[in-house]
């Protein structure tokens, strides 16, 4: 992510275009749908968001994983954090919760364009 940001800050700055740089997760945590629900990778939003566009790629194992951080410490191998490879409760995951965490984050990318771009 630090790179594509440079590489976008580089961008502006030679041509003066207008970018926006975001990952969508980020914009898909917010949801109404989401909220107070500890969730990370591979967790409920993001396979509530495949099963809405892509199901055919979603195992019908649904798996619980546990965030095992060290609160801000910087650690060599940040994977320690996910023991499982994931982080969240995927056994509530939908194709409808997909589809209203998707509607969110195109809800919020279009207002994003309307309000920031000249």
């Amino acid at each position: 992510m630090t790179a594509v940001s440079e590489a976008c800050k580089k961008m502006v700055s030679e041509t003066k275009a207008q970018v926006m740089f975001f990952a969508d997760c980020d914009i898909g945590e917010h949801a109404p749908e989401m909220s107070g629900i500890r969730d990370g990778h591979g967790g409920l939003a993001e396979t509530a968001r495949m099963l809405a566009i892509c199901p055919e790629n979603v195992r019908s194992f649904r798996p619980v994983g546990k965030y095992a951080g060290k609160g801000c410490m910087v650690l060599e191998d940040a994977s320690v954090s996910f023991p499982s490879g994931m982080v969240g409760d995927t056994t509530k995951a939908t194709p409808e919760l997909g589809k209203k965490i998707n509607d969110y984050i195109i809800g919020q990318v279009i207002e994003m364009i309307k309000n920031d771009f000249e």
